[in-house]
């Protein structure tokens, strides 16, 4: 019997939750599911087990390295590190999968410290059109897979940096 495959999830506030969802909507199904969401961020959980259904899954929740709007604070971002170390040590993934929130800063530096040979997959927000995200300037580096939603940021030359327009915005 084949192993069943374990993404680990990364949430993030309001937009970032919807584009998530609508990336795992239009990728394979796994049955089982393991996410990670801001401690004070519930309802990211909730909308994407709605969304998703995975028959399991195994949610952790961690500190914020930072506050929307605000830069990354140093002690923030190391107690969020830590956080990451320790929740990534327990869990069963395959490979990482986040999409531009701060929160995924620590989550995939741990994840590449931890699995060096397992891959990340990262997907910058369809909103950055001209300029990476600050998660997005940081990940590039370690991503396996990097996708950007506008050809002007393909054109930069970090070799793992992909043009793949995921996100389709149809007429109302």
């Amino acid at each position: 019997m084949q192993k069943e495959t374990v993404p680990l999830v990364v949430l993030g506030g309001g937009g970032h939750t919807q584009e998530i969802i609508y990336i795992m909507k239009i990728g394979p199904y796994f049955s089982n599911i393991t996410l990670i969401h801001g401690s004070c961020d519930s309802l990211s959980k909730s909308l994407f087990l709605q969304e998703i259904s995975p028959k399991k899954h195994t949610s952790y929740s961690m500190p914020r390295p930072n506050n929307v709007l605000e830069k990354y604070s140093v002690l923030q971002m190391i107690c969020s590190l830590f956080s990451a170390i320790m929740i990534i040590l327990r869990s069963k993934s395959d490979f990482l999968i986040c999409n531009g929130p701060g929160i995924s800063v620590p989550v995939a530096l741990a994840y590449r410290l931890l699995h060096p040979g397992r891959p990340i997959f990262y997907i910058e927000s369809m909103t950055r059109v001209k300029t990476l995200s600050a998660a997005g300037k940081i990940i590039q580096y370690i991503a396996s897979v990097f996708i950007v939603q506008s050809k002007e940021l393909s054109r930069n030359t970090y070799p793992c940096r992909r043009f793949h327009s995921i996100f389709k915005i149809l007429p109302v």
